[in-house]
Order: C-alpha cells, then structure tokens, then sequence
C-alpha cells in the first residue's frame, strides 16, 4: 500500500512540475535586466542604465542614420525583426501599418530592442509576460517599434515616454508585458 501511496504521490508531482513547465514556455530565457541610477544616487551626478537582452534574439548591431523625410513620407510599422541574421535581412518579417513619418530622425543604435541615439537617449526593455488577455493581437506597434520610433524622434526621456504613449493608444499596442527603462542626460 505505501509503494502505491508513493507511486501516486510522485506521479502528481510529475504532473505538477510538467504542467508548470509547459505554461512558462516561451518566455524561458527571456526575463532581461534593467538597471538604472539616477544622477543623485550616482558619484558624479551622471545618468546609469543598462539592459541585457536574455532572449534569443538577433545579435548584429547597426548604427541606423539621421535622416530627413519629404512631408507625407510614412514610416513602416515593422514585425519580426527581433530575430533576423543581418541587417538586411527581411527573413520573417513583415510591414504591418504606416505612420507618418517625422520630417528629421535622429541616428541611433539598431540592436534586437533599438537602445540608444545620438542624442544620448537610451532605452532598456525588461519582459514580464503576462496573461494572453492583456495581449491585443490588432495593436500595429509591439515594444521595439515603440522604441525604434521614439530614439529616431525624442531628444528627452520625457518626450519619448510621452510619444510611445500616444503612438500605444492611437495605433494599438500588440505586445506582451514589456517594463521600459528610458534615460537622458538628465533623468531615468
């Protein structure tokens, strides 16, 4: 009778344990690090912040130009690039809206979640996931086009907090559960 008692007691554990691995795939490996310190916490009175990437993501980076835009140029509103093997790579991705585009974008740093541009505007991404109930699969922008948009357009963390706001709410957010850390000269 305790060999069957035990027998049982193993097997729902089992159970348990292969139940609760299946709900975290997916986000295995993707739980990334942001650090953040603002310029009273520091020495010097800089402006810290760091990110790792702990997903499988694309590892090339490009620093993408500044560039000026005739009025009525739109911008492409992108899926699928998080995972591409060289910059020019368009394996897996797809253009999925349009915006207008600004009449000048600032240069920045194009890595798997765009993190920094020539106006010393830095971004840092922390997936938290979420129930799939959050997740709006109509929403045209997902987390590093909201980046991407902002470092090409904001000068301040501030401006780029407020812009990624707006493009959310007007063109729908269709992400899962994404922290952002944004940073300037001055604040994070």
């Amino acid at each position: 009778m305790n060999k069957k008692l035990i027998l049982s007691f193993l097997l729902v554990l089992a159970g348990i344990f292969a139940y609760a691995q299946s709900d975290l795939e997916g986000l295995e490996g993707q739980s990334c690090t942001s650090i953040m310190v603002g310029r009273l916490a520091s020495t010097d009175g800089s402006v810290i912040t760091s990110h790792t990437c702990d997903g499988r993501y694309r590892t090339w980076a490009y620093m993408e130009p500044a560039a000026d835009h005739a009025e009525g140029f739109m911008h492409q509103v992108l899926r699928g690039t998080m995972k591409t093997a060289f910059r020019s790579d368009t394996t897996g991705v797809r253009v999925v809206g349009e915006i207008p585009e600004a009449a000048h974008t600032y240069a920045y740093l194009n890595t798997a979640y765009p993190c920094m541009n020539e106006k010393q505007l830095a971004m840092g991404e922390t997936t938290f996931g979420g129930p799939d109930t959050l997740v709006n699969p109509a929403g045209l922008f997902t987390i590093e086009e909201l980046e991407r948009v902002a470092l090409q357009r904001c000068d301040n963390a501030r401006d780029a907090i407020a812009l990624m706001g707006a493009l959310a709410t007007q063109y729908g957010y269709g992400d899962g559960g994404e922290c952002l850390t944004v940073a300037d000269k001055k604040e994070v």
